[in-house]
């Protein structure tokens, strides 16, 4: 097993066992009182200093000790009236060594510290997770040389030589390959000159990120936002189709106001409709969604086949059941004690299957074939052969009978 990110050498117990103060107060050699609470080296014996930074934990392949560490562990000794000994602050470096051990190995992003040389010196678990490695198979490697050759990149190479020399960062470089037990991957690269005090490391930190989900996730936010905007648009034209279209002449501002009203909430429910339901719309439920508001429970449905319809096709439907309800309403079935009922069943045309749906208005008024076709039934032929279908109106004086075809769409 490779040795840990950052390690500790142990400390001779021979050197830790005595307080530095307590060495100068009874003349050890190489030491001589100065002041009260303070040692100098003696004169020719200077290399006894050589005994202190010996025994004190190497940090990194540097082995030099955090110098946040070193401020603290001079600060705690100061406190302590320099009373401090050498095992004492071996174990405060040894707890900040833990703690930043521990942070390392707790970081999900996978991470390797690079010599100048790009060959990899240290890796942290995640990146050993990653990308399905050992120790064995990363340290002493060329990142280039890792996995399939997926970092040997010419731009990244490049950009990885200027890390240290210009003291400059690499941020979010993305390469996207079949990664070995992965499959094809985004991933983000960023490298950093690593930070050791005096600022002079021929090391770099290089950070790897998988923004793959990420992505993806995007790209679906980026196609709904696109979709979204054009329903709206499409919306907000068949509402200004609608207003053009009502009839506006011999009728009140309360009568236009009803009519208009109504096809928007026909529309709106269309558009609930479809939210709901998507590209997998069952034909009975849709009928049942547009007729109750108008018709209430003055509605047969005849039990018929299941039916699915396309997203395309519930809208232009949805506005022709509710123009058909409304036409009862006002002038049909539904004006007297009659019910509307509804049927359907699907053939074939020329290999292509498509839906024959039959509105019957019973018990109604007598009727009579109108004068003038009048908005609802244009809005009614128009919405069905732009499906591709056709709407045959029989006007028999027991009640309208209406034909509607429309292919379905595979």
């Amino acid at each position: 097993m490779h040795p840990d990110l950052f390690h500790v050498s142990p400390v001779p117990a021979a050197r830790v066992a005595e307080p530095v103060g307590e060495r100068a107060r009874r003349g050890a050699p190489g030491l001589v009182p100065s002041e009260p609470g303070s040692v100098e080296p003696r004169a020719g014996n200077s290399h006894r200093r050589a005994e202190h930074p010996s025994s004190v934990p190497s940090v990194g392949r540097s082995r030099s000790a955090p110098s946040s560490l070193i401020r603290r562990s001079s600060q705690s000794a100061e406190m302590a009236g320099q009373n401090m000994t050498l095992e004492e602050l071996y174990r405060l470096l040894r707890t900040g060594h833990i703690q930043t051990q521990g942070i390392v190995d707790t970081l999900h992003e996978p991470l390797i510290v690079i010599d100048k040389a790009f060959t990899v010196c240290n890796a942290n678990p995640a990146f050993y997770r990653t990308f399905g490695t050992d120790p064995d198979g990363t340290i002493g490697h060329s990142l280039f040389d890792l996995g399939n050759g997926q970092w040997d990149i010419p731009e990244l190479r490049t950009l990885l030589s200027d890390v240290v020399p210009k003291a400059s960062a690499i941020v979010g470089y993305q390469v996207n390959h079949d990664f070995p037990g992965l499959g094809r991957r985004s991933m983000c690269v960023t490298a950093r000159q690593l930070a050791i005090p005096g600022n002079n490391s021929t090391q770099m930190l290089v950070v790897f990120e998988d923004v793959t989900d990420r992505q993806k996730a995007e790209a679906r936010k980026d196609i709904l936002i696109a979709e979204t905007r054009h329903r709206m648009k499409n919306l907000i034209a068949t509402v200004k189709v609608i207003a053009r279209q009502t009839q506006v002449a011999g009728v009140t501002g309360a009568e236009y106001r009803d009519r208009f009203l109504g096809r928007v909430d026909a529309l709106l429910i269309a558009q609930d409709f479809i939210s709901a339901n998507g590209s997998n719309a069952d034909l009975a439920a849709l009928v049942e969604q547009c007729l109750s508001p108008v018709a209430g429970t003055r509605t047969d449905l005849v039990a018929s086949p299941a039916v699915s319809l396309s997203e395309n096709q519930v809208l232009p439907l949805s506005m022709v059941l509710h123009e058909l309800a409304v036409n009862a309403l006002k002038y049909g079935a539904l004006a007297g004690d009659g019910v509307i009922r509804v049927a359907w069943s699907t053939e074939l045309d020329e290999a292509r299957e498509r839906l024959v749906l039959q509105w019957q208005e019973v018990g109604g008024p007598p009727v009579t074939p109108p004068t003038h076709t009048g908005f609802g039934t244009r809005l009614i032929d128009y919405s069905i052969k732009a499906e591709g279908g056709s709407a045959i109106f029989h006007h028999d004086p027991s009640g309208l009978r209406v034909a509607i075809t429309l292919p379905l769409q595979q």
